[in-house]
């Protein structure tokens, strides 16, 4: 499962099935079934436990902004009234979706993306608060975090004082760089281990001069080494009636016409 936010996507996250839990901004914040947040770009959001189905309707910012409507008056209307809001309309987007009605799918989405900018989930003004160097620089991470990454190699490429950089990132994204990078590099290794279902030749792949360091640096962020941690999942898939077979899922897409 994808932890954090990519630079490019705004994300809508349904828990339809069991319990997801996130850490942000050092809180542990639980989602059950039935309940749905936002991804905003550059969101760090590591995962700390997840068993159950999550349902994710990503959109590129590029077409959000181009539909996200300005100088929209805002409904007065409670937190949870808003929330609930949004839930329903997320629904109708993916009954649409299951439905293969493309045409009323569209419309939805872009309703969607004005609710999600109207309640201030995401706005896109937002992402100004970044300086334009961290902006670039979260950008070459995301594109470039198989490669052996340093914060001298970053401020080389993008011309800037080494300390100067290494100051600014973490007070603008509340996470050291180095930390910032050799969690994005794990949470993408977690990811296409569990697509894969190997742990083999993840550390050269990805950079890693040596399997120690690799091996450390990712029992430092899920508390396991790696062949634990595809070894816990895949006895988790077998246990678990829920990746057995999606029953829960499918219910639970039948009866969305209904919620």
């Amino acid at each position: 499962m994808e932890v954090f936010g990519n630079s490019d996507e705004v994300k809508i996250c349904f828990v339809a099935a069991g319990t997801i839990a996130i850490k942000k901004d050092m809180n542990s914040i639980q989602y059950m079934q039935g309940e749905i947040f936002v991804l905003t770009p550059y969101d760090q959001l590591p995962l700390i436990k997840f068993t159950g189905v999550l349902i994710e309707l990503s959109m590129n910012v590029l077409i959000f902004n181009r539909f996200a409507f300005y100088n929209i008056e805002h409904e007065k209307s409670v937190y949870s009234e808003r929330h609930d809001f949004l839930k329903r309309h997320f629904l109708e987007v993916i009954s649409q979706i299951k439905k293969q009605q493309w045409f009323d799918a569209d419309v939805s989405v872009i309703k969607l993306i004005n609710y999600v900018r109207m309640y201030n989930y995401y706005n896109p003004d937002d992402i100004k608060v970044l300086s334009p160097v961290i902006k670039q620089v979260l950008d070459y991470i995301n594109v470039n975090y198989q490669q052996g990454l340093t914060l001298n190699d970053l401020a080389q490429q993008f011309y800037v004082n080494p300390s100067y950089l290494s100051r600014l990132f973490s007070k603008e994204m509340n996470i050291t760089m180095g930390n910032y990078i050799k969690k994005f590099k794990i949470y993408k290794i977690a990811l296409e281990m569990l697509i894969t279902q190997t742990t083999e030749g993840f550390y050269e792949k990805y950079g890693y001069k040596n399997y120690s360091t690799y091996n450390k640096n990712f029992k430092s962020v899920f508390g396991v080494p790696p062949e634990q941690f595809l070894q816990d999942r895949k006895k988790l898939k077998v246990n678990d009636n829920r990746y057995k077979n999606f029953t829960e899922l499918k219910n639970f897409c039948d009866g969305i016409e209904t919620a």
